[in-house]
């Protein structure tokens, strides 16, 4: 009886498939089983690299991208109406409180003032010759010699000679005022910017911005905290006195600034679940610029210690967050050869430092051996073989 030749290849193909399928299922029962789960997916021990978890001191740890902003700004305005006769500050340049930078035709007030002053003096005279007068009546009246009506009038027009006095004087203080706003200073010390009204324009009282001047010193740097974040801040209750702010330019460059004052913001940014900081710096370098973004990271005083382990030590599941820890079997080990099993330890995550590197709030103890690599091989109570990896 002749077996054809397909006949032959077809079987021959089965076989191989059928022999395929079985090593499938028995690679696949010995990486399931719970004894070869145990022992690492089947191979022993897991061959894994550990590391000492680590205290640092993290004072300078959070960097937030913040916004600078200045504390005062100042749009001057004309306090009288005039032509304005003078320029006298050079633009973008620093001014300080009380300096003159306009000056108004004074020619109007200084009138209005002489007047005043003259005005003033007469009702002063009539006053000394009305009083003169009362006391007078007072002495003739006290002796019977003068009739009521008499000392009556001489009363009143003291009285009211000493009301012409003190109106005389409120109008020479007016006068004052309007004479000394013909010199427009500046209320606050800052960088002025453009003059928006020049020599010879007519100005009308509080109707017209002459410039701007905004604060550069202190200035405020602000950045979002989350709900932990406050709470981190709040826990710590450092003075602003203690505090400096490292900040880091556009160009690169880090500069740190004293801190003057600090406070949270009263309410929650709904859309983003986050509370506003706002920190006033000295500024003494005058490199920070209001509108320009930073990144900046708060010192504290005193050193802020807390255990840190690396990212890749990190491993995640439904319930958060945990780490491998390395229990070495002494009896087993020997002084370049460890061996142990791997312990699950779930943690509480703090801030990341940086792209490598994680604050442990809770969970962790400095100097415990930490899984960094192999984790994906093992699971609670797996076998391992530890390379120590030294910093």
């Amino acid at each position: 009886m002749k077996i054809s030749s397909p006949n032959i290849k077809g079987a021959i193909v089965r076989i191989a498939i059928l022999l395929v399928c079985i090593s499938i299922g028995w690679y696949l029962k010995g990486r399931l089983s719970p004894s070869a789960q145990g022992m690492g997916y089947g191979m022993g021990e897991v061959y894994v690299l550990a590391q000492k978890s680590e205290t640092k001191d993290i004072t300078s740890a959070q960097t937030k991208i913040s916004y600078v902003e200045t504390i005062n700004k100042v749009n001057i305005l004309p306090q009288v109406t005039g032509t304005v006769e003078k320029v006298l500050f050079q633009e973008g340049k620093l001014v300080n409180e009380g300096d003159v930078l306009f000056e108004i035709d004074p020619s109007k007030y200084q009138a209005a003032y002489d007047l005043a002053k003259a005005r003033l003096d007469s009702a002063k005279a009539n006053l000394v010759r009305a009083e003169r007068d009362y006391n007078r009546q007072v002495k003739l009246s006290n002796e019977k010699f003068a009739s009521k009506a008499t000392f009556d009038s001489s009363q009143s027009g003291y009285l009211q000679a000493k009301a012409a006095v003190e109106e005389a004087q409120a109008n020479l203080d007016v006068a004052k005022i309007d004479l000394d706003n013909t010199k427009v200073t500046a209320p606050i010390s800052g960088r002025i910017g453009k003059a928006l009204v020049t020599k010879g324009n007519y100005v009308v009282a509080s109707n017209q911005v002459l410039a701007k001047i905004v604060q550069i010193s202190p200035m405020r740097i602000s950045f979002s905290l989350t709900d932990k974040e406050v709470l981190q801040v709040k826990k710590m209750g450092h003075k602003a006195e203690d505090l400096t702010a490292r900040i880091t330019l556009a160009d690169g460059e880090v500069i740190d600034e004293k801190v003057v004052d600090k406070f949270l913001n009263n309410e929650i940014n709904s859309a983003t679940a986050t509370v506003s900081i706002f920190v006033d710096v000295d500024n003494s370098e005058q490199k920070l610029i209001p509108g320009n973004y930073v990144q900046s990271a708060i010192l504290t005083g005193k050193p802020t210690y807390s255990v840190v382990v690396p990212q890749s030590a990190l491993n995640y599941d439904s319930d958060g967050a945990f780490v491998y820890i390395a229990k070495i079997d002494e009896s087993k080990s020997k002084e370049n050869e460890l061996h142990g099993v791997a312990e699950q330890r779930r943690v509480v995550l703090g801030d990341s430092i940086n792209e490598n590197e994680q604050i442990i709030i809770n969970g962790l103890k400095e100097g415990e051996l930490i899984v960094v690599s192999g984790t994906v091989k093992i699971q609670n109570n797996s076998p391992i073989k530890v390379g120590v990896l030294e910093k």
